[in-house]
């Protein structure tokens, strides 16, 4: 027995399969508890000041280990060393200058006093370069 359809003819009717009812959805509140919401706003903030924070003490560390190799030229060094001796602010620093990224990674540690101890070894690396380049 063959069956051929056209374009035009009706399919056959499908026998129909009787199905359950979806399980009824449950209503969520329409104001959000304020408590919880300011419990997640913290977490929230905890977290952004944690990432800041490493960011900051990531990058000054960065910093510091380019300018103790000696694979590192001598433009860059001159970009560091910039960066590093840029002039002390006396509000609120930059985000990412050298004066955030000492003050987050220790308050305690004397800018002034670091910089010219950065610069006296940036100076001992140059010169190491400079013989391995001879």
């Amino acid at each position: 027995m063959e069956i051929s359809l056209s374009l035009f003819d009706d399919p056959p009717a499908v026998a129909s399969t009787r199905t359950r009812p979806a399980a009824p959805v449950a209503k969520t509140p329409t104001r959000p508890h304020a408590h919880r919401q300011y419990e997640d706003w913290q977490c929230d903030l905890n977290q952004l000041a944690d990432a800041w924070e490493a960011l900051h003490v990531g990058f000054l560390r960065r910093h510091l280990k380019l300018l103790a190799s000696v694979h590192t030229e001598r433009a860059e060094r001159d970009d560091i060393l910039a960066w590093l001796e840029a002039p002390v602010t006396t509000g609120p620093p930059a985000a990412l200058s050298a004066q955030a990224c000492l003050a987050i990674y220790d308050g305690r540690i004397d800018l002034l006093a670091f910089q010219r101890a950065v610069r006296l070894l940036s100076q001992r690396v140059a010169v190491q370069q400079r013989r391995a380049a001879a």
